[in-house]
């Protein structure tokens, strides 16, 4: 990205609107690291410390696509120059907000939180590069995980904290720099927060493995359940973070990327001859953690069985603190120091939620991450280019187990850009980095005249027009398709969330486009519940206020069943989400629809209270198509904003020789993919054509027949699959024009995301175009591909290189922000609920 250096001199920022959101923290500075004051955490930004001795790429890359605006100060542009084409995200150099200052290495004094002999294991080694150190425990009489022995073996003698110590007289006079922890959420973490409260000493958190981003469960305390929120993570003053995928998930307000140190390289070890499994044995919190820690026979039970069936040779790895009572004659006791023989022992492992699964990786083995049942963990699922094979059902494990009998295939490319992603770079230097992050943050300061609030301005807060609910959205999704329908209902649950409401959502499988939102802060706090039935795993001893249920074309009996059910047991008001009615698609499609794909839908619409369509003409074939709802249910509609957070964060590129064609569904007919050959003539010559698919692949007879058409004509082309919505505004600001010959819609985010991105678009004349984007569009007649050729060479011979579109964005502002479209839903809300008290 060219800047020019006349803007960073007295700069002073615009906030956009996109960042109106309540909370919403989407603005980051990257700087060399300090300790925290209270003139840096006034500010609503969050700071990313960069280590001028390692610099990390990947790392700087997957973190600033979270963020609409990126502030670098100046100390490191030269250092991050070489990257800053490559971030896309709007970046600003900023005057320095740190100065250096003089430190002696020898006088950092740095306290130790060592909760069990896993943490001792790598923290004595940073330990050891420090003269001036303390190592403090949880008390023996509170928590017995081997802390205490481990430290002796290594000449520590440490000092145990109480869970309910408010003092620590040895901790008070030896008045450390920073306190350095692993886990900033236990209770002996809380215990020691107390004990420096007020007394300046900011305590820094390691992240030593993946964690459960989901923050809340029920957790039987005196035979009650309580709802507990972890936030791991956030509650130290300064986040090491082991990789750049973490910070997709939360949003410290201090941060580092650092590595970590138990998997910090890659080793290529020869495999077994014969395959040998690994069973990853660590369901370890049953007393405390329903409902996913107590599955674990059931989960053991399948995979053993899958195992002796296909007469797989295996050993059952038990972790330390896990209670499996088993007498298999293949288990073994398993702990840092013995994990790793047992991984190489073996040819592939299987594991639930666990750092094991990277600890495989990295010794070149591939792994499965065994999910039947159910944990909401998004950290290993939402990595479309990840390696751990994922699988809910015995049925995909045995596919899987089969397919590593036959061949050894491991892709250690792809192997190491995935550990590089989730982990830090695998160079075998975590230690280190650790250890110059530890001195560099003693070496500058921000006590300085410069005014960051000069620099960087607060956001503003979006006002809530009624009061907070609780939501629940029932919705079935595919572990690995794209749909419109469901990527609308997130839409939706994003909005409603964003405005504070509490959202539930009830799902089957996490959306390949769930990680498409989280840029907006409260996108964490939408608490997922996973379940098959729809039966289980709901919501547990709270109210709901509104049920949302999200139909699609399949005969689920029990979605819809529960649906409705869950909604009449807690007395809401149950909304039918109404994309499309069969009237009207046969209206305007050539390919007519069976009647029974609706059938369900009219089910849900007899106790809806609403039916909520996307836009007015969807109402009025609503009306007349839902002729079994109560005469008090209400009909209205919503125009769904596109991804503005994520689109706003994108840079304005110049327009380029790109044409982009969208095609969601590669077997529908009423998409027109299937036409896209038609339209190839001599003014394209020299441009590219994009081609952006969703589900499934493109036909191979129609791919060899785009490219033969492409060669003849002198056209690129590039065929894109289920990208993000940040590559795809990309493509679309980059664009000179877009394709979007759709016979039917039942709503259009196509050409709204076009036109908000100044691209013109060409599509076939629909009423719902007409009412969404006005005259801001092209049109030609429904299946004219005749004159849709000519205007495309008509657009191609006005077209120059740079050439800006500037009023485009204009015409579908009202619509497309998605703050506005939170306004709208919320209105809805609060008259449907207060129509219900």
């Amino acid at each position: 990205m060219k800047q020019n250096n006349e803007n960073y001199k007295n700069c002073n920022i615009k906030i956009s609107e996109d960042l109106i959101f309540d909370e919403i923290q989407s603005q980051l500075i990257i700087c060399r690291p300090f300790l925290p004051n209270k003139k840096s955490s006034d500010l609503s930004v969050n700071y990313y410390f960069i280590d001028p001795n390692f610099v990390d790429e990947i790392s700087l890359l997957t973190i600033t696509q979270n963020y609409s605006h990126v502030y670098i100060e100046r100390n490191l542009v030269s250092i991050l120059r070489q990257f800053l084409n490559k971030i896309n995200s709007k970046v600003s150099i900023i005057d320095n907000i740190t100065i250096d200052k003089k430190v002696i290495i020898d006088d950092i004094r740095i306290a130790f939180l060592a909760s069990s002999d896993t943490h001792v294991d790598f923290m004595v080694k940073i330990a050891n590069k420090f003269k001036n150190i303390l190592f403090l425990i949880p008390s023996k009489y509170c928590k017995e995980e081997g802390a205490y022995d481990a430290l002796k073996k290594h000449g520590y003698t440490p000092i145990e904290i109480d869970y309910k110590a408010v003092k620590s007289k040895v901790l008070e006079k030896f008045n450390p720099d920073y306190i350095f922890c692993a886990a900033d959420w236990s209770l002996e973490f809380l215990a020691v927060q107390r004990i420096v409260k007020d007394k300046n000493i900011p305590i820094i958190a390691l992240q030593e493995g993946p964690h459960d981003w989901q923050q809340k469960f029920w957790q039987n305390i005196k035979r009650k359940k309580v709802l507990k929120a972890l936030n791991q993570y956030r509650n130290a003053d300064i986040f090491f973070s082991q990789g750049g995928v973490t910070l997709n998930y939360i949003r410290p307000k201090y941060f580092a990327v650092t590595g970590n140190p138990k998997v910090n390289k890659i080793e290529h070890i020869a495999l077994p001859k014969e395959p040998k499994v690994l069973i990853n044995c660590n369901f370890t919190y049953v007393k405390t953690k329903p409902p996913y820690e107590n599955n674990g026979d059931m989960w053991m039970e399948k995979v053993l069985r899958v195992c002796k069936n296909l007469n797989l040779k295996y050993i059952i790895s038990k972790h330390p603190r896990d209670e499996l009572s088993c007498n298999d004659p293949n288990l073994v006791k398993s702990n840092a120091s013995r994990i790793r023989d047992q991984i190489i022992s073996c040819s592939i492992s299987i594991s639930r939620f666990s750092s094991i699964i990277y600890e495989t990786l990295a010794l070149s083995r591939p792994t499965v991450y065994f999910n039947p049942h159910l944990e909401p963990m998004l950290t290993f699922t939402e990595d479309l280019f990840g390696m751990p094979n994922l699988t809910t059902t015995e049925e995909g494990l045995t596919r899987i187990l089969q397919q590593h009998k036959k061949n050894y295939s491991f892709d250690h490319r792809k192997n190491e850009a995935y550990l590089h992603r989730h982990i830090g770079p695998q160079d075998g230097k975590a230690l280190k980095r650790i250890i110059s992050m530890l001195i560099q943050l003693r070496k500058h300061t921000t006590d300085n005249n410069v005014s960051i609030q000069n620099l960087v301005n607060d956001s503003i807060s979006l006002e809530r027009i009624g009061a907070k609910r609780s939501i629940a959205i029932f919705v079935r999704n595919s572990p690995e398709d794209y749909s419109i329908g469901r990527y609308e209902a997130l839409m939706l649950t994003e909005a409603l969330a964003a405005l504070g409401h509490k959202i539930y959502y009830i799902t089957d499988n996490i959306p390949i486009f769930y990680s498409d939102f989280r840029q907006l802060k409260k996108h964490k706090d939408i608490e997922i519940c996973l379940t098959k039935s729809f039966k289980s795993n709901l919501p547990y001893g709270v109210k709901i206020d509104m049920v949302i249920c999200v139909p699609g074309f399949d005969m689920h009996n029990n979605f819809y069943m529960e649906s409705v059910s869950f909604a009449k047991r807690h007395k809401a008001s149950l909304v039918l989400n109404n994309f499309q009615t069969l009237n009207w698609v046969n209206t305007f499609s050539p390919q007519k629809q069976d009647e029974k794909l609706w059938s369900y839908w009219n089910t849900v619409s007899k106790d809806s209270s609403l039916i909520l369509s996307l836009a007015h003409e969807g109402t009025k074939y609503a009306k007349r198509f839902y002729r079994n709802c109560s005469s008090k249910t209400l009909f209205k509609y919503c125009y769904p904003s596109i991804n503005s957070v994520v689109a706003d964060s994108v840079s304005d590129f110049p327009k380029e020789k790109r044409i982009v064609f969208i095609n969601p569904h590669n077997n529908s007919n009423h998409k027109a993919g299937f036409n896209i050959s038609d339209i190839f003539s001599a003014s394209m010559k020299g441009y590219t054509l994009v081609i952006i698919a969703g589900i499934g692949k493109l036909p191979n007879k129609l791919i060899e027949k785009i490219k033969q058409k492409a060669k003849k004509y002198g056209v690129f082309l590039e065929i894109k699959y289920r990208i993000s919505d940040y590559e795809k505004f990309i493509e679309l600001k980059k664009a000179s024009l877009l394709l979007f010959p759709s016979f039917f819609k039942g709503y259009s985010y196509p050409p709204i995301e076009a036109l908000y991105c100044n691209t013109p678009c060409i599509a076939f004349d629909l009423p719902v175009l007409r009412e969404t984007c006005g005259d801001s569009i092209i049109y030609v007649p429904v299946g004219d591909w005749n004159t849709l050729k000519c205007r495309l060479n008509d657009e191609l011979g006005k077209f120059s290189i740079g050439h800006r579109y500037e009023n485009l964005c204009s015409q579908v502002l009202q619509i497309a922000k998605l703050e506005m479209y939170a306004k709208r839903l919320d209105k809805i809300v609060d008259e449907l609920c207060s129509n219900c008290y």
